[in-house]
């Protein structure tokens, strides 16, 4: 018997083949390990693509290209284009780029598959209906949406032997570039979920988060090109894939006390501009500290707002 297994994120759906009790990862035509939910309309050629490639032209914000797409599935007036005359709505866009016809191809089925399905906290109520009705009628039967990653985890840990003890556990989860984390009490040889809180933009490495906090900042003291929370929030995860290289020459420096510079920044809302910011290493260590800091005291007085 052949089972379909998904966790759907964000940003990305991964999951498995079960097969007669053995799991194996889906494969994918493209080579992706995982389905990354970004999306190029390829109004030329009358086709949708997905995939991890055109991640940085939607951070960019250029015409045509998708991301986030469950914030956009549950919204009136989102669609999509294959054809300029005739726009779809964007809860269709798992099927026109055949995203279902791969998870098919992968269990080499083409009939009703068994699925079963875990969500990130970050996915709506109404996006996740949505998501399993639009599996349901491409030969899906979805038998259960499953319990949320952390509760997975926690079974998963105390099927390994890696505690038996009753007890209350604090549950983290980073699997995007949120945090989200859980109380759950252990009785019974049952999970009990207590509660459950978010610190957005903190499910990255917290010193390359630190970083681009404060070069996104830096510009945009000068420039005033973001206006609102969510400008700079999705500048700020724009901005990761620059850090690689911006901590390499931080790092190689001989002193820590000594400026680094950093050049060629700009912003999706003006790409022609450039700007340079300077980071002093000794610095960036401290705010690193202040902001771990800040996390583990919310998370300290989510725990003593649970009275534990």
């Amino acid at each position: 018997m052949k089972t379909l297994l998904l966790y759907v994120d964000k940003w990305f759906i991964t999951g498995a083949i079960n097969i007669d009790g053995m799991d194996k990862p889906l494969m994918l035509p493209n080579g992706e390990k995982r389905i990354w939910l970004f999306f190029h309309e390829d109004i030329a050629n009358h086709r949708i693509e997905y995939g991890k490639s055109f991640e940085r032209d939607y951070r960019d914000k250029k015409p045509h290209y998708f991301g986030d797409i469950f914030s956009l599935i549950d919204s009136e007036g989102k669609y999509f284009i294959r054809d300029e005359k005739n726009p779809e709505k964007m809860r269709g866009i798992f099927k026109a780029s055949k995203i279902f016809r791969h998870f098919h191809q992968a269990i080499e089925d083409d009939g009703l598959v068994n699925t079963y399905i875990s969500f990130s906290t970050d996915i709506s109520i109404v996006a996740r209906y949505l998501f399993i009705e639009e599996l349901k009628n491409n030969e899906f039967d979805v038998k259960e949406s499953v319990a949320e990653i952390s509760y997975l985890a926690l079974e998963e840990s105390k099927k390994r032997g890696d505690f038996t003890d009753d007890g209350n556990y604090l549950a983290l989860v980073a699997t995007n570039d949120n945090l989200h984390y859980s109380l759950y009490k252990h009785c019974d040889n049952s999970f009990l979920p207590k509660g459950c809180s978010t610190l957005n933009g903190y499910g990255l490495d917290f010193r390359r988060r630190t970083l681009v906090e404060k070069v996104v900042e830096i510009v945009n003291n000068t420039t005033r090109f973001l206006s609102n929370t969510e400008e700079i929030s999705q500048e700020y995860i724009r901005q990761d894939r620059f850090v690689d290289e911006w901590l390499a020459k931080i790092d190689n420096s001989n002193n820590k006390n000594n400026p680094v510079n950093i050049s060629g920044i700009t912003f999706a809302k003006a790409p022609q501009n450039q700007f340079s910011v300077t980071i002093i290493p000794k610095e960036l260590d401290n705010w690193t500290d202040f902001n771990v800091g800040n996390i583990v005291n919310k998370i300290v007085e989510f725990v003593r707002e649970n009275n534990i």
